[in-house]
């Protein structure tokens, strides 16, 4: 019994350990991110029209709720990718970190994309493919973060599991229409 806690401590201490460079990467990933949302934001205006519409099925959670644990997650992915292209190491690691950032960047355009599809175009299938494709693009995203960083692989895939609910909330919706 004692073993094991003294191993699952290492492990979480290893796996959490960060240093200033990785902090300062994770909080500029986490900027340019809150950065792009909010620009995505204004530019789509606002999206109470198609949510109100949307609304009648009871299913949905309240716009606040789900635009504040949209925007930290979106944050939180920023930080995770920040953290990832902080890592200092060369060779294979390094082969795999800019695989995942560039992987990174087109789940990142998807996913921003999504929101004036959604509130602004109100395009619902269209919507409904890019959510897939971003989860689908998330969870490789997943994977490659867990070769270089487990926190960020564990961000990466709490943001997968959110793509995963809006699309069960979306096509729930689509077949109530």
């Amino acid at each position: 019994m004692r073993h094991s806690r003294k191993v699952f401590s290492k492990h979480l201490t290893r796996v959490l350990r960060l240093n200033i460079t990785d902090i300062r990467g994770g909080c500029i990933g986490g900027m340019v991110l809150l950065m792009l949302a909010i620009i995505t934001r204004l530019l789509s205006g606002s999206p109470y029209r198609i949510y109100i519409l949307l609304r009648q099925f009871k299913i949905l959670p309240p716009l606040v709720l789900l635009s504040t644990v949209n925007l930290l997650l979106t944050v939180a992915m920023g930080f995770a990718c920040g953290l990832i292209l902080s890592q200092r190491r060369c060779g294979k690691i390094g082969e795999e970190k800019y695989r995942s950032g560039m992987l990174f960047v087109i789940l990142i355009t998807l996913w921003l994309a999504t929101y004036p599809m959604m509130f602004r175009s109100c395009m619902l299938g269209v919507t409904l493919l890019f959510l897939t494709a971003a989860c689908v693009l998330s969870a490789i995203c997943t994977l490659l973060f867990s070769r270089i960083r487990l926190l960020s692989a564990s961000i990466a895939l709490v943001f997968s599991c959110w793509i995963g609910y809006l699309i069960i909330l979306l096509v729930d919706c689509i077949l109530r229409i």
